[in-house]
């Protein structure tokens, strides 16, 4: 996981896919229109960068589970709320149901599995990896639950890093 600032995401330049999906989410704002959003890059293959912008309430404390997933990395950024998300390293966790397929995936079991917990709140980012199982979207206790928030995918395979992926993970 890399936690950051949107004003020093540059300081981990993966390649134009990752320069893509942040240049995006520079020009979002709370009143951005909810669903799907195609993000253009010249130097990767069409479609391996796309924003999801969702509009919910944050859940209490332990109604979520833990997620990853195998072919896109996930750049969570909230435009409008709070939340806490959860996050704690894949191996060894205990899969709920296989993996789908059609939606990138799979949901782990937090059960006796300690997670770290950070706040994401406007200007703050969260890339998260396919090691990286995570549980976004927790309330934070005495501020509103209502969110906005905009998750770049990107696909592994268009980042300039080697090795990165889901192999040897287990699932």
């Amino acid at each position: 996981m890399i936690l950051g600032t949107l004003d020093t995401w540059m300081r981990y330049d993966l390649g134009p896919a990752w320069r893509a999906a942040f240049a995006f989410l520079a020009n979002l704002a709370p009143e951005v229109a909810g669903g799907r959003h195609p993000v253009p890059c010249a130097d990767a293959p069409e479609g391996s960068v796309y924003v999801e912008v969702g509009r919910y309430d944050a859940r209490p404390e332990g109604s979520g589970r833990l997620e990853a997933h195998r072919r896109h990395i996930d750049i969570q950024y909230v435009l409008s709320g709070m939340e806490w998300l959860d996050w704690t390293p894949l191996s060894g966790l205990e899969a709920q149901g296989p993996y789908a397929e059609d939606r990138d995936v799979r949901f782990f079991s937090v059960t006796g599995r300690p997670c770290t917990r950070v706040l994401l709140q406007p200007g703050v980012f969260a890339a998260l990896f396919p090691e990286d199982a995570h549980m976004p979207g927790i309330a934070v206790p005495g501020a509103a639950t209502a969110m906005v928030k905009a998750v770049a995918k990107v696909r592994v395979d268009a980042l300039a890093v080697a090795a990165i992926g889901g192999r040897g993970l287990g699932w």
